[in-house]
């Protein structure tokens, strides 16, 4: 009988262990029947991966999958994170005076991990990261992921659920018109490229083999939400944008209707050459553009030049319309005055009207 018992102690030694972690394995992908309680755990497993009990976050964007887009679901999500940060011992610093602050020292959100720019965000004492992630939708089920960036070490902590039977969890409104608006407007890198307007396939991008030796040439274009942000009709967003070199820029706009046009340089003198890390504004002053209907992601591009470009199209004309899966020739026109000699950056800022 003793040795009985022994053998039956050491098997719950032996099988206890790998219990314990199959469990704990098991935690990540659990499907649950409720965003609530997924996210409450989520919270909870925060805590316990970090370490600390209490820990002040700005909850920030969520995303369709590994793209920029966000959609209605994102702004549901991102208001369930921010209620379930405070139901269960954190605290959640308003994504409105984030956003306000930021706006008014025109920076984007990136420098909330830049120490250089800490001295300038005196007023986000206390706010110690940022939580934000995405979503995939399969069938009746939705699978969130969620990231914690700690604003001092810039370490990122992921936890992961699944809920079941999730009505609102659908792609984004024209998710594959944005994709492919997104990389068609990409063919300009950064980088210096000729293409072809006879024909839309991108194998007819060329690079030119002495652009791999040019000093880096950055471009950041942002809104005062932040990047993959979203707006209802009636919001007014500000646009900024800033370059690490004097150069020219282009910003495009595409609707969420799929109409492209350009909205800056919209006067003579945006026209001229601008400064070297300075943050401009769109519109400039005080005035800020409308959001409107319809719903869906828009996308606004950025390209800039060293060197003055070749043509610069009417501000607020309609210059192309993505249709279903193509795209009209209107779109690649754009392109044709970028087959310059200088250097040229690019970057892509995503957001979505819901309502």
């Amino acid at each position: 009988m003793k040795r009985y018992f022994t053998c039956c102690l050491l098997v719950a030694l032996l099988v206890l262990p790998c219990m314990g972690e199959t469990q704990t394995t098991r935690i990540e992908d659990r499907v649950w029947d409720s965003l609530v309680q997924a996210l409450d755990h989520s919270i909870w497993n925060f805590r316990k991966q970090i370490g600390k009990r209490s820990y002040r976050v700005s909850v920030g964007n969520f995303v369709f999958e590994e793209s920029a887009v966000p959609s209605h679901f994102s702004r549901y999500l991102a208001g369930e994170v921010g209620q379930a940060v405070s139901r269960n011992g954190w605290e959640e610093y308003e994504r409105e005076k984030l956003d306000l602050v930021l706006a008014e020292q025109k920076l984007p959100r990136s420098a909330l991990f830049d120490a250089g720019s800490h001295t300038r965000l005196g007023n986000l004492k206390g706010l110690e990261g940022i939580l934000s992630g995405n979503y995939w939708v399969s069938g009746n089920q939705v699978r969130v992921q969620l990231v914690v960036t700690d604003i001092e070490t810039g370490r990122k902590t992921t936890v992961a659920v699944s809920v079941r039977h999730m009505a609102l969890a659908v792609p984004p409104l024209h998710y594959e018109r944005t994709r492919e608006v997104m990389l068609r407007l990409d063919a300009a890198q950064s980088r210096n490229v000729t293409i072809r307007p006879d024909s839309l396939q991108p194998r007819n991008v060329t690079i030119r083999p002495d652009s791999a030796h040019l000093p880096k040439f950055g471009l950041e274009v942002w809104n005062d939400r932040g990047k993959s942000s979203t707006y209802c009709p009636g919001d007014r967003m500000k646009i900024f944008f800033k370059a690490s070199k004097p150069c020219y820029v282009k910003l495009y706009h595409v609707s969420a209707e799929g109409k492209l046009q350009l909205i800056y340089p919209y006067n003579e003198e945006q026209k001229k050459s601008c400064e070297a890390d300075k943050v401009y504004t769109v519109p400039e002053g005080n005035d800020r553009l409308e959001i409107e209907e319809p719903f869906g992601p828009e996308v606004i591009k950025a390209i800039a030049s060293t060197v003055p470009f070749k043509e610069i199209e009417e501000a607020g004309k309609i210059l192309g319309t993505v249709e279903g899966q193509g795209i009209t020739r209107g779109d690649w026109d754009i392109l044709r005055g970028l087959s310059l000699k200088g250097e040229m950056a690019e970057d892509t800022c995503v957001y979505a009207v819901v309502k």
